[in-house]
């Protein structure tokens, strides 16, 4: 098995490639249109802002230039409740899936954003979890859970069965110490971050281990957390105690570091390149616009 080791440079010679556009999306707050510790944010094909608003255990939904839109579903445990959701994403049909960290569940809407279906619930046997984190889904429309505290990932079907899950407590390839956020690549390998082990582990898409990517020079990974892949094989991950989002070329070379004004949790590439980043503190949602993700001979995704 292929260890790809990330060396990354000194912050002080890190390009900065910003354009003009960093936005700000909500204001800190338990009241209307107000989020309160956002951990997860996605984008819809409507170019929305969609923001797991989990202090006040709702879906809050804005435009980019931040014009409040709609909120989603009320605390609660009944279907269409929430209780702390931390991630969600769309899949293919348009349909939200929302993971949730107090029900230790996973709430499917369709696209008018009714409820669906659910699965899940807390526990450590297959097809429970602890402490859920990430989520992901792959080209098979199967939902690909980061289970954190189980140390581990689960894998369902595309109706919520439970299909496999691997991963363990520990230090050696394929292992996690606090396995947080996962993404998937073009050609299906799955990358999963660990905020404690400060590493990417990418995975077959039966999740065999097949390497890593770890900043090992000048404190670059600190507390990895939400990961992202554009469809160039593009990683975007939040280094939360960094307080930036790190890019990663999808040959696992790193490209450049943006710093926020904050500490990123989630992170999304919108369909414009735009880097859409949740920040704990000041619980707000960030956009950056960068001047390019892709590079013609980054099109390989890592470890094909």
């Amino acid at each position: 098995m292929t260890s790809v080791e990330l060396f990354l440079v000194n912050k002080s010679s890190l390009q900065k490639a910003y354009s003009s556009l960093k936005k700000f999306v909500g204001e800190p707050g338990d009241g209307f249109q107000q989020i309160r510790s956002p951990f997860g944010v996605t984008t819809n094909n409507l170019g929305e802002v969609v923001i797991a608003d989990t202090s006040n255990s709702r879906i809050q939904v804005f435009q980019s230039d931040g014009t409040f839109v709609r909120t989603i579903g009320e605390p609660g445990s009944r279907p269409g409740d929430f209780r702390n959701p931390c991630a969600l994403t769309y899949d293919i049909h348009g349909n939200l899936v929302v993971l949730e960290l107090g029900n230790a569940r996973v709430q499917v809407f369709d696209p008018k954003e009714q409820f669906k279906f659910k699965f899940g619930e807390k526990g450590k046997n297959i097809g429970q979890f602890i402490n859920p984190m990430g989520i992901a889904i792959n080209r098979e429309e199967e939902f690909i859970i980061a289970d954190q505290g189980n140390c581990r990932v689960q894998m369902f079907s595309p109706t919520g069965v439970p299909i496999r899950c691997f991963g363990s407590q520990g230090g050696e390839l394929g292992q996690f110490s606090r396995v947080a956020g996962v993404a998937v690549t073009p050609t299906g390998n799955i990358l999963a971050t660990d905020g404690t082990a400060n590493k990417i582990t990418i995975f077959d898409p039966n999740g065999v281990p097949l390497g890593q990517i770890c900043g090992i020079v000048d404190d670059n990974f600190r507390r990895l957390w939400g990961i992202a892949v554009d469809r160039n094989g593009t990683i975007a991950v939040s280094d939360a105690g960094g307080r930036r989002i790190q890019i990663i070329s999808a040959k696992g070379k790193f490209k450049n570091s943006y710093p926020v004004e904050g500490h990123p949790i989630g992170v999304a590439i919108d369909s414009k390149g735009n880097i859409v980043t949740s920040l704990l503190s000041p619980h707000k949602i960030q956009i950056l616009q960068v001047r390019s993700l892709q590079e013609p001979e980054d099109a390989l995704p890592v470890l094909q």
